[in-house]
């Protein structure tokens, strides 16, 4: 029970490292926040950051890989259900505008780490591998919705980094949105994949 309650521990204190570095990041930038700022957000010392990682850089790993691991395991969840293409795009595209108006302040710390890939190296490809496969399974749905005369032709892969394009920026812009506008934007993202109708 004890050790139970030491991982669980560890794990909230890591979280709050995370989240503190992750708002600092997003607002100051990643040179600009300092690890004893990041501490100070945390509510913990300087040295016990590194108790959790040994480097600023090891945090931003940190808080760039655990989002891109839970989409990716989301999206995978989504393709596995039966129904016809176009109901599941369409629940693919509620889900990612959800999701990404929740995550305006990660997706800024994203557009840092692709605006210097040299400099970022391992978390810029990182990212770059997530939207590749992103793009990859809207593409082969698109396809077969477009086969399937639920969506309008054009070209597939086109159409799917058109799509990735625009729920990336909502959520790097709209982090506020009310549901209102929210259930546009799901309904804009279904008219770029070129969705015919809505069930």
């Amino acid at each position: 029970m004890s050790r139970t309650v030491n991982v669980a521990l560890r794990e909230k204190k890591r979280q709050q490292i995370i989240d503190a570095a992750s708002s600092l990041f997003s607002t100051r930038g990643f040179f600009a926040t300092t690890v004893s700022e990041i501490a100070k957000e945390a509510g913990m010392s300087h040295a016990a950051v590194f108790t959790y990682f040994s480097s600023k850089e090891e945090l931003l790993d940190a808080i760039i890989q655990g989002p891109l691991k839970e989409e990716s395991s989301r999206l995978r969840k989504l393709l596995s259900q039966e129904g016809a293409p176009g109901r599941i795009l369409e629940l693919i595209v509620k889900e990612q505008v959800e999701s990404h108006i929740r995550k305006g302040s990660y997706l800024r710390i994203v557009q840092i780490v692709l605006s210097q890939p040299a400099v970022f190296d391992k978390q810029s490809k990182a990212v770059f591998a997530y939207s590749s496969e992103i793009v990859t399974a809207l593409t082969r749905l698109i396809e077969q919705g477009q086969a399937a005369g639920e969506l309008l032709p054009g070209d597939p892969e086109a159409t799917g980094w058109s799509y990735f394009s625009y729920v990336s920026g909502l959520g790097m812009i709209n982090h506020d949105a009310d549901d209102n506008l929210v259930r546009e934007f799901v309904d804009r993202g279904c008219r770029i994949i070129g969705l015919l109708r809505r069930g």
